[in-house]
């Protein structure tokens, strides 16, 4: 991607159109002001139609203007925002030439949820995906829009996850809203696929009962749908007072209502990437609303969302969180009802915090360069490799000084060096049970699993816990003296390994510490046929065993008697290993394959925060190479796979770790 004019790198930004208060429209100046900022890069944008004053745009009529265009024909890159269909898109089948291509994909309505007269653009619109083959790479919003993608056949190897930026409003505290009355806020497009006919029928009964409560409903009537929006506000007057229909409104009084609302109300049933939600959370706002498409990675546990069409759940989780912002104005130290469990206002803050960096300028910018890097052939190899080995999409490698300053809250996550740092819980757990001074996956896994199940309520004095696949493993003689009785299960076949038989009859010998050993109790038994009752455990745990178990069909049925033994609201922490890069293999899981077996389960519900594959640059780069290992491990190999950092590991060109779930019993 040499440019010939002096060593400068130009861009040119192909966007549909480029009007004000439209998200694709704001990504486009955002994509612009991030390539400018780049070394030796000037951008520019192209567009059927502008109406931003002083936008570093220019109009052109048509694809064939487009093509003839000198900031077209000169450039070094060229990035396509796509998200409906526009004649300038075709212009990828042939570009200038020699530029990069790359299309920054915001998704496309479903049809079923546009309106009618949009029906024949939105086919189009997937129609015009088919022009993708020609691009050099694919930047999705959102790991949501990477699905997308998949399901439009788009090959993913050279598509990637980079978030929208979101600097607006300015950051505000959820401690500081206004008491005696709460604000709801809904903020965008009057159609059917934003669910505000849904809002107001969860609302109605809420105003009816004399609820502390207002509901304003403000969106750009230039994208709505007039129909659907005469429903609008026909249903809002029905309702009264309680309801204001604002209409468009500016940037500033969008800010000015945000920063006013206690509540942001999304009953979305499909969102790409939901920059409102954004938004809200910058201003201090909770999400409330439905668990479509985007809006639970958007949301990241730290609202309330329903399944999608339950009008009767979205009005209980509206009047549950008024009750709990009602009770918080009166004693601060109250905790909110929130999807990742009972937080308090400050927790809340903290949490909001961590959860915007990524979607900041700084972060959005070092993605974009790297990605742009790797076009250049500047792409990350793995230490010892002469040749790349490149993660998949949903893998969220970040620069070492990003990940150090996160503040990572998720129990659903990889490991990092940050686990490791003073202070943090998970460190003072791996000292208390005596693991080694080094930085090993399976230390943090013991450490992660006794933080997550402590944090989400079930460890108690009268607790009954399930170990399955337990070997010997440290947590067992921990809670032996924490809960009243702790139950491991294993095979206790293999003589040179954790599952040593001599574990079933002097379990005393693999102590860490001191324990109870009146409630330890260690029984032969494998994963897939639990012989205990239903409903009979507060807690289990399964820590990179399950993938050992043989078949994927009896690592299925393995998940289904850890749910079935476990009580109603009990918690189930299982660790796995998670493939990074794009292969296969009969023990660790690809991402699509954990999704099914565990997020998908029908008894069981993710529970402590949103899935989190954010891991440091570097550790990719030195794994564990453990290609010319073989078992059992010779005492030179055993030095030499636990060498510290041990999180990343590799075989050949696959790279592998550690996934951590934990999954409540619905």
């Amino acid at each position: 991607m040499n440019s010939s004019h002096r060593g400068e790198r130009r861009a040119v930004i192909v966007a549909s159109i480029l009007v004000a208060y439209d998200a694709i429209s704001q990504a486009a100046l955002d994509s612009c002001r991030i390539l400018n900022s780049l070394p030796a890069t000037r951008a520019t944008i192209l567009t059927l139609h502008c109406n931003i004053e002083n936008a570093p745009a220019r109009s052109v009529a048509s694809v064939a203007d487009l093509l003839m265009a000198p900031e077209f024909l000169n450039a070094d890159l060229i990035l396509y925002h796509f998200g409906i269909y526009s004649p300038l898109f075709d212009a990828l089948l042939v570009g200038n030439g020699r530029a990069k291509q790359i299309v920054r994909f915001h998704n496309i309505t479903p049809v079923h949820l546009a309106p009618a007269h949009s029906a024949a653009v939105i086919e189009q619109s997937f129609r015009q995906v088919a022009n993708f083959e020609h691009a050099d790479a694919i930047w999705a919003d959102s790991r949501t829009n990477m699905t997308a993608l998949a399901e439009s056949e788009v090959p993913l190897q050279r598509a990637e996850v980079i978030p929208l930026v979101v600097e607006h409003p300015l950051r505000r505290s959820s401690r500081d809203k206004a008491r005696g009355q709460i604000e709801i806020l809904f903020i965008g497009r009057m159609v059917r696929a934003k669910g505000v006919l849904d809002l107001l029928t969860a609302f109605a009964p809420l105003a009816r009962s004399g609820a502390k409560a207002r509901l304003r409903l403000a969106g750009n009537s230039a994208f709505s749908d007039s129909r659907y929006y005469d429903e609008v506000q026909a249903l809002a007057r029905s309702i009264g007072v309680a309801v204001e229909c604002l209409g468009s409104v500016s940037d500033a009084d969008r800010d000015q209502l945000l920063g006013e609302a206690h509540i942001l109300a999304i009953p979305s049933y499909h969102e790409g990437f939901c920059k409102p939600v954004v938004e809200g959370l910058r201003a201090g706002c909770i999400p409330v609303g439905y668990a479509a498409y985007n809006l639970p990675d958007i949301c990241g546990g730290l609202g309330r969302l329903v399944p999608p069409g339950d009008v009767e759940a979205l009005s209980v989780a509206l009047r549950e969180l008024m009750d709990d912002l009602l009770r918080v104005a009166d004693d601060p130290a109250q905790p909110l009802r929130i999807d990742r469990g009972l937080t308090t206002c400050a927790d809340l803050d903290k949490a909001f915090d961590e959860h915007l960096l990524p979607f900041t300028f700084d972060p959005v910018r070092e993605q974009t360069s790297r990605a742009i890097g790797a076009l250049d052939g500047h792409t990350l190899s793995a230490h010892g490799s002469d040749h790349v080995l490149k993660t998949r999409p949903m893998i969220d490698v970040r620069p070492d000084r990003e990940m150090r300053s996160a503040e990572r809250s998720s129990l659903n996550r990889l490991p990092d060096f940050s686990d490791w740092e003073p202070g943090n819980p998970i460190t003072g757990i791996m000292q208390d049970l005596r693991s080694p001074v080094s930085i090993h996956r399976k230390a943090w896994e013991y450490a992660v699993c006794l933080h997550g199940l402590e944090r989400l309520g079930v460890v108690h004095p009268e607790a009954i816990g399930l170990a399955v696949g337990a070997g010997s493993e440290p947590p067992l003689y921990h809670y032996a003296n924490v809960i009243r009785r702790m139950v491991a299960t294993d095979l206790y076949d293999n003589e040179g390994h954790e599952g040593t038989p001599l574990m079933l009859h002097q379990p005393e010998r693999f102590a860490p510490f001191p324990y109870d050993s009146k409630r330890l109790e260690v029984r032969r038994m494998p994963g897939d046929a639990l012989d205990f009752p239903a409903r009979t455990f507060d807690f289990v745990f399964c820590l990179s065993s399950i993938e050992h178990f043989g078949s994927r069909e009896t690592q299925r049925r393995s998940v289904d008697e850890m749910a079935r033994v476990l009580k109603p609201g009990g918690v189930a922490c299982i660790i796995t290993e998670l493939i990074l890069t794009d292969h296969s293999d009969a023990e660790f899981f690809r991402w699509e394959e954990l999704e099914d077996m565990f997020l998908r389960h029908p008894d069981l519900e993710l529970d402590g925060g949103a899935p989190d594959l954010s891991i440091s640059e570097s550790l990719l780069e030195n794994p564990v190479d453990l290609t010319a290992v073989t078992w059992p491990l010779s005492p030179p190999e055993a030095r030499r796979i636990n060498r510290s950092p041990h999180i990343v590991l590799r075989r050949g060109d696959m790279l592998w770790t550690s996934f951590s779930m934990f999954l409540r019993r619905k």
